[in-house]
């Protein structure tokens, strides 16, 4: 298991090309870059995206709609269940007020939802931020989607709010990752 790690983090961390230093278009990386795309955080939004590649949510506007509200629902029902039972927190330490971070505001599902109906399918930094909210927290996911973008692997427009589209090369690393996996246990 840990070679096919060591085998998708080096997929992830591009390898200094004397010839061609940077990618057209890619920012230069950090050593504090270099570090957050070797992190665990990489691989939860590679699984994130992965996920949302295999349920076919980048074309099916209705499923995306029902994901995004399921995800709404979930969360509801945990924090509901921390009122009825006066607890603080869920037994993974998950805060009421982390929980409500991770509600995703419907007029967002709507705008999603609309321009996935156009054919143009991308989430607002802040939504992802919510989906892996009860993993880890807003701030941290912002920052590894940002270094995600700058290596080349995400897509990323506009300041505020920031657009994610993926390219399709996170998942791709994140698949063959699993083939690995696959084969270990085979």
């Amino acid at each position: 298991m840990r070679a096919e790690r060591r085998a998708f983090l080096k997929a992830i961390v591009p390898v200094p090309d004397p010839e061609h230093p940077q990618n057209p278009g890619q920012s230069e990386l950090s050593s504090e870059d270099i570090k957050k795309l070797r992190s665990a955080a990489v691989f939860f939004i590679a699984e994130f995206f992965f996920v949302i590649q295999q349920l076919g949510l980048t074309k099916d506007p209705e499923g995306l709609e029902d994901y995004l509200k399921d995800h709404n629902d979930s969360v509801g029902r945990k924090i509901a269940e921390l009122r009825k039972e006066k607890r603080s927190a869920t037994h993974s330490g998950l805060t009421i007020t982390r929980l409500q971070e991770s509600l995703i505001d419907d007029w967002k599902i709507e705008e999603m939802v609309a321009a996935a109906q156009d054919g143009f399918f991308r989430f607002d930094q802040s939504t992802i931020g919510a989906l892996l909210n009860e993993i880890m927290v807003k701030q941290s996911t912002n920052s590894h989607l940002d270094v995600l973008g700058k290596a080349g692997l995400l897509k990323i427009s506009g300041r505020r709010p920031k657009y994610i589209v993926s390219n399709g090369k996170i998942e791709q690393h994140y698949e063959e990752f699993l083939k690995g996996l696959k084969n270990v246990f085979s």
